[in-house]
């Protein structure tokens, strides 16, 4: 069967596998993204961008956001949140983020 989880993540190295239990396609974990980052930053992904040495040109909108060691910021990113940004990730010039946005580890997303 096409377009299971597994068709399009390696579920055994993601930090994000348990967001696909007992799904049976990738697009059914949609409704689950928004309650899955909120328990995330509750629990092990504190939220941490007031306290994250941001470049001056990255703005965000809300405090929920987590952010990973080693992210790299090219100029003019937006972050609305809540999100969650694993370590190593890159996040590209004039990326603009919404809200319930995951980018997982060496991650890449914007130019």
């Amino acid at each position: 069967m096409l377009h299971q989880p597994q068709d399009y993540f390696d579920l055994t190295t993601t930090a994000f596998a348990d967001l696909f239990t007992d799904v049976a396609y990738v697009w059914d974990a949609i409704p689950q993204i928004a309650p899955y980052i909120q328990h995330r930053l509750m629990t092990d992904r504190k939220p941490n961008i007031t306290t994250y040495d941001l470049p001056p040109t990255v703005t965000y909108k809300s405090p929920n956001i987590y952010i990973g060691e080693g992210v790299t910021f090219e100029p003019h990113v937006y972050i609305e949140g809540p999100a969650i940004i694993e370590d190593g990730a890159f996040i590209g010039h004039g990326a603009f983020l919404r809200y319930n946005t995951i980018i997982g580890k060496n991650g890449g997303v914007g130019n």
